[in-house]
């Protein structure tokens, strides 16, 4: 889980260690198991696009339709989560699938209950990327919104950018693209959870496809 393009480098520096290391691969078989798709569409390729949120309501709501419910959808910007969601729940919960939002009730009740329905769609944040465990035919889908780099604005990453430049080093190639690769691969393990499983998972963000550095994250996951 911690590596990227099968190498430790990115988190061997950010810890100032040296190690023996070894990349043991998954217990899951997810050439039969898994399903990931990438949409051909030219709007995932501006996710900075105001109308970037409209081309996920409409994916969501047809991917939703698909999985018979039974979806995560995973934003990396809360701005963004309660705008599709806003748009989306009373049109979902129409079809007959409980829409739980991250913020309507703590994370724990929010999975929960998403369990206990069994057809249901759940559309969370950062927390719910990591740390998320729903084996089973209750999760068959996971939706990632966006490909999650970090955000250059944040105070720490401006920081971190001046030192790293100082230092000689480039800090998209040697911070963002590490930090998004390493959670998306997270993300995509919400579904896998046991050798009995099967679903899909969509990247709605297709710079994976049309950007240089897609093809390094695709080789991680």
């Amino acid at each position: 889980t911690l590596s990227t393009g099968g190498s430790f480098d990115y988190i061997r520096r950010q810890l100032e260690i040296e190690a023996e290391e070894a990349v043991i691969d998954s217990p899951f078989d997810y050439y039969n198991q898994a399903c990931l798709c990438i949409p051909k569409d030219d709007r995932g390729s501006q996710p900075n696009n105001p109308a970037y949120d409209d081309y996920v309501s409409e994916m969501v709501l047809e991917i939703v339709d698909l999985a018979q419910g039974r979806t995560f959808v995973l934003f990396t910007s809360k701005k963004s989560l309660q705008a599709v969601s806003s748009k989306l729940r009373d049109r979902i919960e129409q079809k007959g699938y409980p829409v739980f939002v991250q913020g309507d009730m703590p994370r724990q009740a929010l999975l929960r209950e998403f369990k206990q329905s069994g057809n249901a769609v759940l559309m969370g944040l950062d927390s719910f990327w990591e740390g998320v465990d729903v084996p089973g035919d209750a999760l068959s889908c996971v939706v990632l919104a966006k490909l999650p780099f970090p955000v250059p604005e944040d105070p720490v990453m401006e920081a971190r950018e001046t030192l790293w430049r100082a230092q000689g080093l480039n800090p998209f190639t040697h911070y963002s693209l590490p930090i998004a690769t390493l959670k998306l691969k997270q993300g995509f393990g919400r579904l896998i959870r046991s050798k009995a499983d099967r679903g899909a998972v969509v990247i709605l963000d297709t710079r994976l496809l049309t950007r240089q550095y897609g093809a390094s994250i695709l080789k991680s996951l």
